[in-house]
């Protein structure tokens, strides 16, 4: 324990590219007397450039004050290079205190094909999903309509047979569905998507609830896409855990990959679950467990039905450029 400790306390850990990161600078003084020295803050981009942005004086001593805030809102120049930025906020006088913090720059505006706009259906779909679509650029969303022709169709099983819960989706979605202690709907492709996923016609599931993934996963197993065997579960108890962790694939390029999804994806623990699932065609990049448990579900899985390409979305919505670049990324592979 120390009893002197700089403070770069980030507003965000994930960043757009172009965008600045925020910060709020304490200092933590738990020594009884004044501390000296001057207090640096720096930054290492992705390819090991390290800049000092700012110096901050130390302040001056206030008996039974143990945080002292520095500044608030200080803004580090635009984050041009996706990765891992890493910021030390040090003390001369204690170097050994210093505070590191890493933050993940990933391009959430980056369209899924460069210089093309997709045309992309969409059924069955929570309206958060067509907000993060309305913003994410080179592509033109529409309600998908049987017989029309189309670069993709995204679909999370949604019916109007669903409940309260499962059409407010969320956690505020689960909430609502256990208070009223609703049991939740399977979810549902329309047949006639069905049948032009066989014709060819790339699928993005994004099938982010127990019942709709589990409705869209039978479906999809009946049909032939995959041996389905039911879903791993929920978390036991909030402080036993559950958790993904993901190969390098195209769907996750940008981010953080072959490790355990971390802080970083901000995916909520309490809606995560895996599909156990098998195939020729299977593709696992994200798998899923929880404690207690031997069994390896998959959270995003790639697949084929007849001669359309599947990605399989059962992780939780992310951090919000995070999963802005997942979509971009998914309907890049899918059209590939």
């Amino acid at each position: 324990l120390r009893n002197v400790r700089p403070v770069a306390k980030q507003r965000r850990l994930t960043v757009p590219r172009g965008e600045a990161a925020l910060f709020d600078f304490y200092l933590l003084n738990d020594s009884g007397r004044a501390v000296e020295g001057t207090l640096q803050f720096a930054m290492s981009d992705p390819k090991g450039k390290r800049t000092v942005l700012t110096s901050v004086s130390t302040p001056a001593f206030q008996p039974l004050q143990m945080s002292a805030l520095l500044q608030e809102g200080f803004a580090t120049p635009p984050l041009d290079q996706e990765g891992r930025y890493r910021f030390e906020f040090a003390i001369s006088s204690a170097p050994q205190a210093t505070h590191v913090r890493d933050i993940w720059v990933v391009d959430s505006k980056r369209a899924p094909v460069s210089g093309k706009t997709l045309k992309v259906g969409t059924t069955g779909v929570w309206p958060s999903l067509l907000a993060q679509l309305a913003v994410l650029p080179g592509v033109a969303v529409e309600e998908f309509v049987g017989g029309k022709t189309y670069d993709a169709v995204i679909c999370s099983g949604l019916t109007e047979n669903a409940t309260a819960g499962q059409k407010l989706g969320g956690d505020a979605g689960l909430t609502l569905d256990k208070n009223a202690k609703t049991k939740t709907v399977p979810g549902a492709l329309p047949e006639a998507l069905l049948s032009a996923v066989k014709k060819g016609l790339p699928l993005l599931v994004m099938a982010q609830e127990v019942g709709l993934a589990d409705g869209v996963a039978r479906q999809l197993a009946t049909a032939g896409a995959f041996t389905y065997h039911g879903q791993v579960g929920r978390y036991r108890a909030p402080w036993m855990g559950n958790w993904y962790f993901l190969a390098e694939h195209p769907l996750y390029g940008g981010m953080p990959s072959n490790q355990a999804m971390d802080g970083f994806f901000q995916a909520r623990g309490r809606l995560a679950n895996g599909l156990l699932v098998e195939g020729a065609s299977v593709a696992v990049v994200a798998g899923y467990s929880r404690d207690h448990d031997r069994r390896l579900g998959a959270g995003s899985f790639t697949t084929k039905l007849g001669g359309g390409k599947i990605v399989f979305q059962r992780v939780p919505d992310m951090a919000p450029p995070m999963q802005l670049r997942f979509l971009s990324n998914a309907l890049a592979w899918l059209v590939s």
